[in-house]
């Protein structure tokens, strides 16, 4: 994306929904691809390495914050196929999913597509050394939330 609007600044707005769209879509199908091997493949591993409290205790935290969970993972650089595939594997609500891949994927794209457009591929290359420090913050203000949320409760 970084290359056709340095390229064409104008459009970034255009660039960055088609690219959020494409996300979402490609979301989907790793969606599906947690439903539906997670009978075979998962279950296989699961029972192997007796995974089943693990998955459980993992599971109930994942759907009670799903939301936020694919919100964070989507904005992140964190490999955001792990969280489409779990979401399927967890069955989360395709409607929370859906909003929240909106949400974090648009806010990553929206965000690059204006840095490119704004600053060219200098500005894109400076958010990038700052992206990993401030993924980290993300993660812990994040994980700070959950903790005092599951402390409370």
């Amino acid at each position: 994306m970084i290359p056709m609007v340095v390229s064409k600044s104008s459009s970034w707005k255009k660039l960055a929904l088609g690219v959020t769209i494409f996300s979402i879509v490609g979301a989907f199908i790793g969606y599906l691809i947690g439903s539906v091997f997670f009978d075979t493949a998962g279950q296989w591993i699961m029972n192997t390495y007796s995974l089943q409290d693990e998955f459980q205790t993992v599971q109930n935290f994942y759907q009670q914050n799903a939301f936020w969970s694919i919100i964070v993972a989507g904005f992140t650089p964190i490999p955001y196929k792990v969280f489409t595939i779990t979401s399927g594997m967890f069955d989360v609500n395709l409607f929370i999913f859906f909003i929240a891949s909106i949400i974090g994927r648009g806010a990553r794209f929206f965000l690059v597509g204006y840095l490119a457009s704004v600053g060219g591929n200098q500005a894109f290359w400076s958010y990038l050394k700052k992206l990993k420090l401030s993924t980290w913050i993300i993660i812990a203000i994040v994980s700070l939330f959950f903790g005092y949320w599951f402390l409370i409760k």
